[in-house]
């Protein structure tokens, strides 16, 4: 009976010393699950404190001079929205836009020189780029046009958390009250996680819905995809080509939520005759939160943005031989 008892009790102890262990592990672990009201970050587009300032025609890019139209200048036009614009990025240099064309010069033969141009606007829409292409075409002649495309640029919805706090608040309200919330950091752990999977589920059916839902719910997305035929056509009589470049969701890259959106995106796109290039292989497996500028923003960060400009570097290198 003692022995017995003996072994209870070692068992009692090994099983709280494994439980004070994996608390002390959790506590170290542990973050605010999706922490909004504790994140200072403000976008650059709306301070300025970025390189290059933004020109006379209203892009985060130094005027080209005369490699806008020079003949022996081969010329990249790049349109989007603020991931292209580069918000969170403090120094242009360091945008995907840029490395690649430091990359392009670097790796230049005798005698080419090539010029990329910024023309990201944050929260501009495919319509707003046909408006930026006209506005830029008589200054700057480009032999390629990208169209940066991120997931949003076909909704209405906003991807900053800092858009859906009252959703949020919602869904840690229904885990406030659960056991041990109030005191083991194990089961904040596990609640956390629940808490930003019950977000990413409830944000994916959103995203979803506007490009796969009712005719209701992509309506804007109907706008926006006539928008991109109506710029290739644009493009294509200004004697240059527009290429599509889609730009995934930084979120749950493992187990990626959104392929069926970007399926949606490159069908429009390919029967539209747009080339087309999804971003999002160069991304699969990364931590996504570690690429973002902030813990409520994921506009890329440097790194990001590195990810980006390596990812499509060979995309426009081989279409560029591929020209005349």
């Amino acid at each position: 009976m003692q022995s017995r008892t003996a072994n209870a009790c070692l068992l009692l102890l090994s099983l709280g010393a494994s439980l004070g262990a994996a608390e002390l592990l959790a506590r170290q672990l542990y973050t605010p699950p999706l922490a909004i009201e504790d994140e200072r970050f403000v976008p650059f587009a709306e301070t300025a404190l970025f390189t290059p300032p933004l020109n006379a025609l209203g892009f985060r890019e130094l005027p080209p001079g005369p490699d806008g139209t020079d003949p022996g200048v081969r010329r990249i036009l790049v349109l989007g929205d603020s991931f292209t614009f580069g918000d969170g990025v403090r120094r242009g240099e360091d945008r995907f836009t840029d490395l690649i064309e430091a990359r392009l010069n670097r790796e230049a033969g005798s005698g080419e020189r090539y010029h990329v141009y910024n023309a990201g606007v944050s929260g501009s829409r495919p319509a707003g780029w046909l408006r930026d292409f006209r506005k830029l075409r008589p200054s700057y002649r480009a032999d390629l046009v990208l169209a940066v495309f991120f997931l949003r640029d076909g909704t209405d919805l906003c991807t900053s958390l800092r858009c859906h706090v009252q959703t949020i608040r919602a869904i840690k309200a229904r885990y406030a009250e659960r056991f041990g919330q109030g005191w083991s950091y194990l089961a904040k752990l596990f609640y956390g996680w629940r808490i930003r999977s019950d977000f990413a589920e409830e944000f994916r059916g959103q995203v979803v819905r506007a490009y796969l839902g009712s005719e209701a719910e992509r309506a804007t997305w109907t706008t926006q995809s006539a928008a991109l035929r109506a710029l290739a056509e644009r493009v294509q009589r200004s004697g240059s080509e527009l290429h599509l470049v889609v730009f995934p969701m930084l979120l749950d890259l493992d187990d990626y939520p959104f392929q069926a959106v970007e399926d949606e995106i490159l069908r429009v796109a390919r029967e539209a005759g747009i080339p087309a290039i999804s971003l999002l292989d160069g991304f699969r497996g990364q931590d996504a939160r570690a690429l973002w500028v902030a813990a409520n923003d994921q506009h890329p960060n440097e790194r990001g943005h590195r990810i980006a400009a390596n990812t499509l570097y060979p995309y426009v290198r081989d279409t560029l031989r591929k020209q005349p």
